[in-house]
């Protein structure tokens, strides 16, 4: 039940209490347990609904001078804000679900000014006492003032993992999600201009905004809920299954066997020897990076095995290991003879509308060179541009070279990379889909190689873990140097808890267990449900860390 008492809405649902003023909800209460989640008492310091426009240039619609805010009872479920203001109009639909008791925020706004990116609606005011939980690199469970996350912004899906936040007490909390399957880029904000104890959620509008005047379609669902994290998170999950039609979705056997993984593991067959003394070779998975007759990261599409990986995947397989050979999902060098075909269907960014990709030089990363000429002679800066996946010709011609690869090396897995590198572009759309589901079209036509070929790929998220079977899952902020604090975003398996059951993660890098922070690392990845990861030379096998020597017997 929602009705309009002044300038506030009040609303009563099956499960909770709330007051909405002015866009901004005041006042959260569970009716379970009369704890109230939300107080916030000075709304003029925040606006509820706002515009956001390039370099992330807010612009607020609810609390200005000139700012108008009107009610109207739609029916007894439902009311309508309309916010009219200086810089833009837009409104607040507050609805409930009858039969959850969920309270549905939606918002939009639009502008004469154009480049609108996306609209903005916060929540500030949130209990002190309450963590985050939340699917930002598989999994945090932190204080919303943690230095760590303060004044962050996650994007969706490559950071944000799955469109959802729960906020946790002892034993009780609220949570926010969305029901999104139209692959619609969002953003969640963490803190707010004026409290560090508040979310923000943002709702884009697809590339190419340079035009663009208006934002909104999504709906954010907010509830309580009794006990721990685990309680919304299996909401969430069960919606997620049924809405994308998972729940008879197999993976091969062998991946649920499999005790041990080795991330960037040197193709020497001495390696795998040592390798065999310490393990159960069946039940390892071995991730392999340098197999090609080029150079790590050049001259992609070309995975032509040389005659070396030949006989090192044989040896490996013979003493029984899994084995997959590193390719690219998205990456093409512009060396490369097949670039013509597919150069005008590169990354382009929303805002800089320059190339997304990859350049290494000596004095480290590069980009992508802007020159056209420098585009085609640099293939030992390792320059690679990412090409739209959801290109059908990309796909087919990306899958007939895997394919060779896989018949020539007779194995029965891939790992193919950058699969988390999936956001909102100026050419967002190609046949009329987003990198995202054109992303996950991809993996699955790798997948359908030889019968079903089990899939790995880099992070992962709520639309790829539906194709892959094992996916390189990084640390916060922490992908190849630690970020200071970095122990605290672990004790919490919400990845796996959400993907375990169809996608494995494995650690990425800096696993060898020789120092402080390499043991550090390893521990989170054990935290967040990862198969225990090591990274290694032919010298550490040799002479194993005490806790390499724990990953053998785990």
């Amino acid at each position: 039940m929602l009705k309009i008492n002044g300038n506030t809405i009040i609303a009563e649902t099956k499960t909770l209490k709330a007051s909405i003023k002015d866009g901004l909800l005041v006042e959260l209460v569970s009716k379970a347990s009369g704890k109230k989640y939300i107080q916030l008492q000075d709304v003029t310091k925040h606006s509820g609904l706002s515009l956001v426009y390039a370099n992330n240039r807010v612009v607020p619609l609810s609390n200005g001078s000139q700012s108008e805010v009107k009610y109207f009872q739609v029916n007894e479920h439902c009311v309508e804000i309309r916010v009219h203001s200086w810089h833009g109009d837009g409104t607040i639909l507050i609805s409930e679900d009858i039969e959850n008791g969920d309270l549905i925020v939606e918002p939009s706004s639009y502008s004469a000014q154009r480049g609108v990116r996306s609209v903005k609606w916060v929540m500030p005011g949130i209990d002190k006492s309450l963590k985050l939980v939340a699917p930002l690199y598989q999994g945090v469970k932190m204080d919303l003032n943690d230095p760590l996350l303060q004044g962050e912004r996650f994007t969706w899906p490559m950071k944000w993992e799955a469109g959802f936040a729960i906020l946790q007490g002892s034993d009780s909390g609220f949570w926010v999600h969305c029901r999104d399957t139209s692959y619609t880029y969002k953003t969640i904000c963490i803190g707010t201009a004026d409290d560090p104890f508040g979310l923000g959620f943002e709702t884009d509008a697809y590339g190419p905004i340079d035009n663009n005047t208006s934002a909104g379609g999504l709906q954010w669902r907010i509830n309580v809920y009794e006990g721990d994290w685990q309680v919304p998170a299996a909401c969430y999950k069960k919606w997620l299954f049924d809405a994308y039609n998972l729940s008879n979705v197999k993976r091969k056997d062998w991946l649920y066997d499999i005790k041990l993984a080795v991330s960037w593991f040197p193709s020497d067959i001495e390696a795998l020897d040592l390798l065999a003394k310490h393990t159960d070779a069946s039940k390892v998975l071995l991730h392999i990076p340098n197999w090609r007759n080029f150079g790590y990261d050049e001259n992609y599409p070309d995975y032509t095995p040389s005659k070396a990986a030949e006989e090192f995947f044989k040896h490996g397989q013979k003493l029984g290991f899994h084995m997959a050979p590193h390719g690219n999902s998205i990456e093409i060098d512009p060396t490369h003879e097949k670039f013509p075909l597919f150069r005008d269907y590169g990354y382009v960014n929303m805002e800089t509308k320059g190339f997304h990709g990859w350049g290494w030089g000596p004095d480290g990363f590069l980009g992508v060179p802007s020159s056209n000429l420098n585009l085609t002679k640099n293939r030992e800066n390792k320059v690679m541009l990412k090409i739209h996946p959801a290109n059908k010709m990309w796909q087919g011609m990306l899958r007939e070279e895997l394919n060779k690869t896989i018949d020539i090396l007779d194995t029965d897995a891939l790992f193919i990379d950058v699969t988390c590198w999936t956001s909102n572009l100026h050419n967002c759309l190609l046949n009329s889909k987003t990198t995202s589901e054109g992303m996950l079209d991809l993996i699955r036509f790798m997948g359908s190689m030889n019968g079903g070929t089990a899939i790995g790929g880099e992070g992962l998220n709520e639309i790829t873990f539906q194709g892959l079977s094992f996916a390189q899952a990084h640390l916060y902020k922490s992908y190849h140097v630690s970020v200071n604090g970095l122990e605290r975003t672990g004790g919490i398996n919400l990845g796996d808890f959400l993907f375990g059951d169809l996608c494995r993660t494995m650690g990425y890098a800096g696993l060898s267990g020789k120092t402080e922070d390499e043991r550090v690392r390893m521990q989170i990845h054990e935290d967040h449900g990862a198969i225990p990861t090591i990274t290694c030379d032919v010298n550490d096998l040799k002479n194993p860390s005490e806790k390499m020597m724990e990953m053998f017997r785990m």
